[in-house]
């Protein structure tokens, strides 16, 4: 078990790699929050206007609101790029369970009590206020769930936990490749 468990530079390769990953991934879950934070609320009531208003019949709101989402358009191109993260985001949750994965980019593959908002409160209650039930919009819009931040404890445990499941896995990697290697050497001297 001592040589199994035994400190060595090259068991601390997949630890470093998964923390690498998890980086990543908390970078990605921020800049969405971020980009959440600049623009959705104000594309959540362009949206909410254009539908009121086309129920009401005024044009001059409704024409105001179309071109005003047109300034919405590198928001939206730089939402889809942070989504295009989402398999890390899966992996990372897939290997541990505590992680917060991002609402914002992967709400609707976790229950409603299984990810956080990386987006502030304000951003959070003006999309939920203003959010209609517009198919095509479902990307944009907010389950029914509380408002939960990610939790800095939280974080730094599931990188504690990722990195120790990185460590036996390359334990257990290593072990299994000497032990296979120690028995070729012994099978050839056995036929010599």
């Amino acid at each position: 078990m001592k040589e199994f468990l035994r400190f060595e530079e090259d068991k601390l390769i997949l630890p470093i790699i998964l923390l690498v990953i998890t980086g990543i991934v908390l970078l990605n879950s921020f800049q969405m929050g971020e980009v959440y934070d600049n623009s959705m609320c104000d594309f959540s009531k362009n949206v909410k206007t254009i539908m009121v208003s086309s129920q009401t019949g005024d044009l001059e709101s409704y024409n105001r609101a179309i071109l005003n989402l047109k300034k919405f358009d590198p928001m939206n191109e730089q939402i889809q790029y942070l989504r295009s993260f989402e398999f890390l985001h899966k992996a990372v949750k897939d290997m541990n369970p505590l992680f917060p994965v991002s609402c914002e980019i992967s709400q609707y593959n976790y229950p409603l009590y299984d990810c956080s908002y990386y987006m502030k409160k304000e951003t959070y209650e003006c999309i939920k206020q203003n959010q209609m039930n517009i198919s095509y919009l479902s990307d944009y819009s907010i389950r029914d769930s509380i408002y939960r931040e990610p939790e800095a404890y939280i974080i730094l445990a599931s990188g504690i936990i990722l990195f120790l499941e990185g460590y036996l896995i390359s334990c257990a990697i290593i072990y299994i490749y000497r032990k296979s290697k120690n028995e070729k050497k012994v099978r050839k001297r056995r036929r010599k």
